[in-house]
């Protein structure tokens, strides 16, 4: 079996320009006087040019298509794992209701004939959702082996003289270029249709429970004001679709690490610390996937989110500094011993909290202000206890003042001590199978084939287009729906 690779094609193409382009010239230097052939003279050495072009920048079309597919966070290998996973599924409940069927048929013929008339639908439904996945996983497996070689392929095509493969060509290359950066996009845009038909269908929260989600693995540096970072704590992700909270713990460097299996999945975020019995609220909201940064700085966590915590400084060892009365924060000395910190006030009372271990005393003074109050308190917070200092100090508005800290005894925490669970989730209490979750499904069911059907129009419609602009005149479409 003899295969071309794409720089054979390529080389190919060049030597059949180089043909097509001497055509063009001998045309135009024969005393032959036939307008019809005549006027192919321009046209054979400009198609010549054209894929002499098009073959030169091969390389850069294949990176700007793989470029494109890198942005919606899926690899084509991924697009028929989802295909796969929906089509297992898919037979699986076909495989129930044939069993439905043969189990009914042993009752009478009327109610049987009524079964099977009522199951009609759901069959046709079942045929249109396995050809629909059929379809995208027969193109995902071509695009995936032979996307070089088809665009390569489509080259050599148009550079034929006389613009024998011209269209051929053109529709071919578009149609490599164009399907491999608009496969991975099939998940979003299924989530994308269903996001909008739930809005359209219903208003019941309820139906945010239907698995419609892609998970998402990503991690993150938590940080406070003067750059400093907690060497340990919770970092909690309250889905306020699901009314799911997952949690997860910040390591020693201040960072959190979400990766599979404990993915999280899209959806609309508010996100807490805790650290030492601080519950700190992160300012606004968070989306996933939006507001993730695609960095593929770790393999298994592709996306990347830091958290800012605001009026919020970490001190060495395992010690949390807050108040909100300093327009800007600064840390002068920070060791196991002493902290110093400057705050810049934006009142004439600052109040301050600490947040220490219970095994930790700490001893403070002031420099350009002065304590008029100081209180110390107690309480238990997942399994440790800690002491919260609280002090309000006199100063001048727009001036620093500087707070040491003396720390005495443990100031460490052992964090693998922390209790903390993975998933906290909050059920309705109206739960089980009604006859709205029922309709939904219903909606599910059909909508799908639709959501994949629309995907590949829309898809083809784009190959034409792009065809057309690499100079096909009537475009062929690669695959008919």
């Amino acid at each position: 079996m003899v295969t071309l690779s794409p720089s054979a094609l390529l080389l190919l193409a060049a030597q059949i320009s180089v043909l097509t382009y001497h055509v063009g010239v001998l045309i135009y230097l024969a005393p032959i006087p036939v307008r019809s052939l005549k006027r192919w003279a321009p046209l054979l050495i400009q198609d010549s040019i054209w894929a002499v072009i098009l073959a030169l920048s091969f390389s850069a079309l294949i990176y700007l298509s793989d470029l494109i597919a890198s942005w919606s966070g899926y690899t084509l290998q991924d697009i028929v794992l989802y295909a796969k996973s929906r089509m297992s599924a898919i037979l699986t409940a076909q495989f129930i209701l044939k069993m439905l069927m043969m189990m009914t048929s042993i009752f009478t013929s009327a109610f049987n004939k009524f079964f099977s008339f009522f199951l009609i639908p759901l069959t046709l439904n079942f045929y249109a959702l396995i050809s629909a996945f059929t379809i995208i996983i027969i193109i995902t497996s071509i695009v995936i082996s032979t996307k070089a070689a088809l665009a390569a392929l489509g080259i050599v095509l148009m550079s034929l003289p006389f613009r024998l493969g011209r269209n051929a060509g053109a529709s071919l290359l578009a149609f490599s270029l164009v399907a491999n950066a608009m496969l991975p996009y099939l998940p979003i845009w299924i989530s994308f249709f269903y996001q909008g038909l739930i809005q359209g269908y219903t208003n019941i929260p309820e139906s945010s429970h239907v698995s419609l989600y892609k998970t998402y693995n990503l991690w993150g540096t938590v940080y406070g004001e003067s750059n400093t970072y907690p060497h340990g704590g919770l970092i909690l992700f309250n889905n306020t679709d699901l009314g799911t909270t997952f949690i997860f713990r910040i390591q020693q460097d201040g960072s959190y690490y979400i990766i599979y299996p404990e993915s999280i999945p899209n959806g609309t975020y508010i996100i807490y610390i805790e650290y030492l019995g601080a519950k700190i609220v992160n300012q606004g909201l968070i989306n996933i996937p939006q507001d993730l940064r695609l960095t593929y700085d770790l393999d298994e966590a592709p996306y990347r989110l830091d958290i800012h915590l605001k009026n919020y400084v970490f001190l060495n060892p395992d010690i949390i500094f807050f108040s909100q009365d300093c327009s800007s924060v600064g840390v002068n000395q920070d060791t196991d011993s002493v902290s110093a910190i400057t705050c810049t006030l934006s009142a004439n009372y600052v109040h301050i909290d600490l947040y220490v271990p219970g095994t930790c005393s700490i001893e403070f003074e002031t420099k350009g202000g002065d304590v008029y109050t100081s209180a110390v308190s107690s309480k238990r917070w997942r399994g440790i206890e800690v002491r919260i200092y609280r002090f309000e100090v006199y100063g001048n508005i727009g001036y620093p003042i500087t707070i040491e800290i003396t720390k005495k005894g443990t100031c460490y925490v052992n964090w693998d001590k922390i209790v903390a669970g993975k998933i906290i989730q909050q059920t309705s209490s109206n739960e089980g199978f009604n006859f709205s979750t029922l309709m939904y499904l219903i909606v599910y069911m059909t909508a799908l084939p639709i959501a994949v059907f629309s995907f590949l129009t829309i898809m083809s419609l784009v190959v034409v287009g792009v065809a057309r602009a690499l100079g096909a005149s009537y475009s062929r479409v690669i695959f008919e729906l």
